[in-house]
């Protein structure tokens, strides 16, 4: 599959969003951003919690599926997470990753998108074509509001 930047969805966001409403900080890295922010609920500690144990114990019920079930509650919640709780989670999923080597692959992308893929998150960086055909990152962004439009053409 192969990834295409839509510039008109880069026009749309910058037309929405202002560098005037965004921080200094946020400028000065690429991050995931969107444009109902305002509404995505903040995971609680409590939650957050809840959910570890839920993992730990697919972990030693040895339960594949429940595994990669409760591992999803935590990196593709819906919930924006701070960094103290996404430092917590990734310390608690890399001990269970070597505690538990039998699932340490599952373990470890569940990890990675803990560590890079919630809402909040610094984007990483990806290259694909342009509507243009020409090549380019993320990375050439750095600073300003992307939208990305992904679409497969299969």
């Amino acid at each position: 599959m192969r990834v295409r930047f839509s510039m008109s969805c880069l026009v749309l966001a910058a037309a929405l969003v202002t560098p005037a409403a965004m921080g200094a900080a946020e400028l000065a890295r690429p991050t995931t951003v969107s444009l109902l922010e305002a509404d995505v609920p903040a995971m609680s500690d409590a939650q957050l919690q809840e959910r570890l144990d839920k993992i730990k114990a697919a972990a030693e019920s040895d339960d594949g599926a429940a595994l990669r079930n409760a591992l999803g509650t935590v990196a593709i919640s819906g919930m924006a997470v701070s960094d103290e709780q996404v430092k917590t989670a990734s310390e608690f999923l890399k001990a269970l990753a070597a505690k538990y080597p039998k699932h340490a692959d599952l373990i470890k992308t569940n990890l990675y998108r803990v560590e890079n893929l919630t809402i909040g998150r610094i984007a990483p960086n990806i290259k694909g074509e342009g509507i243009d055909g020409k090549s380019m990152e993320l990375e050439q962004y750095r600073g300003k509001v992307v939208v990305i439009d992904f679409f497969g053409d299969w």
